[in-house]
């Protein structure tokens, strides 16, 4: 993580619990520091897939490639929210 080398590490953590919270991040398990503790080893979630792959997305070239039973079911689900 190079571009986080002047960020404090509360930030850091309280960012990536807040992912975990939300359900972008899951613990996968644990490994040993260098200093002798413990740290917990995260992975992405599909939620965090999705969201990463919507947002580059062009929603306008997504909507001409869905089909309608697809469409309509996306709708429902946005609808209902």
């Amino acid at each position: 993580m190079r571009g986080l080398k002047q960020t404090r590490y509360h930030t850091i953590n309280t960012r990536v619990k807040a992912l975990q919270c939300k359900g972008y991040l899951s613990a996968t398990g644990e490994r040993e520091t260098k200093a002798g503790g413990r740290a917990i080893m995260y992975e992405v979630t599909a939620k965090a897939m999705f969201a990463l792959l919507v947002n580059s997305l062009c929603l306008d070239n997504l909507a001409n490639e869905l089909d309608e039973i697809t469409t309509l079911a996306i709708v429902g689900m946005i609808a209902t929210r």
